[in-house]
C-alpha cells in the first residue's frame, strides 16, 4: 500500500474503470530493495516508484488467468510495456504461471470492485532495451547487427513511437 500511496497512482485505482494488477508481495519488494541496495521506498526517486507501480498495472480491462496466453498479453501496462505470461509445470494439478518469465503468480484472480489482483513473487522488470539494443547485445546476431547498421535500418528500429501508426489498419 505504501508503494501505491508514494507513487500517487492510488487515486487512479480508486477511480472509475477496470484494472488488472500484478501486485508484488512485501517479500518480493524487500528482495528488490536488497538487490538494488535500497533500504526502502523512501530511498527511491519518485519517478522510480511510479515506474515500478505502473509496470504492474494494466488499465481498462480485467484479465484473469483464463485470459492468459503463452506470450505477451495484448494490453500494455501503465508504463507502456507488455507483460507476458507463461505456463510451467503443474503443482497439485494447477499450472505454475510465470509473469515476464521470472515472477511466479502466488495467488490469482482476486476479484475487487473494479478489477482483479494477481499476487506475484517478484517485482516485474520489463525490458528497457530497444529491439536494436537487444539484438546488438546477443552474440548470436553479430552479422545481423552489422547489417542493421550498414543499411541504416537501426535508426528506424530504434524509434519507440510511430505517430502515423494506426493499430486498426492491421486487424482484419
Amino acid at each position: 500500500m505504501e508503494l501505491l500511496e508514494q507513487s500517487k497512482v492510488i487515486g487512479l485505482l480508486n477511480a472509475y474503470g477496470y484494472y488488472t494488477c500484478f501486485a508484488p508481495t512485501d517479500d518480493a519488494l524487500t528482495a528488490f530493495f536488497q538487490l538494488h541496495d535500497i533500504t526502502g521506498i523512501g530511498d527511491m526517486e519518485q519517478e522510480d516508484v511510479e515506474k515500478i507501480v505502473k509496470d504492474h498495472i494494466i488499465v481498462g480491462t480485467i484479465i484473469t488467468t483464463d485470459d492468459f496466453i503463452e506470450g505477451r498479453l495484448p494490453q500494455l501496462s501503465m508504463s507502456n510495456r507488455y507483460i507476458s505470461t507463461s505456463f510451467l509445470s503443474f503443482q497439485e494439478g494447477n499450472p505454475v504461471i510465470m509473469v515476464n518469465k521470472t515472477s511466479p503468480i502466488l495467488e490469482s484472480n482476486i476479484e475487487v470492485h473494479n478489477g482483479v489482483i494477481h499476487v506475484v513473487g517478484e517485482v516485474l522488470k520489463p525490458t528497457e532495451k530497444t529491439l536494436v539494443e537487444a539484438i546488438e547485445s546477443d552474440e548470436k546476431f553479430t552479422l545481423f547487427t552489422e547489417a542493421l547498421f550498414i543499411t541504416g535500418l537501426d535508426e528506424q528500429l530504434t524509434r519507440t513511437e510511430d505517430k502515423s501508426y494506426n493499430r486498426s489498419d492491421y486487424y482484419y
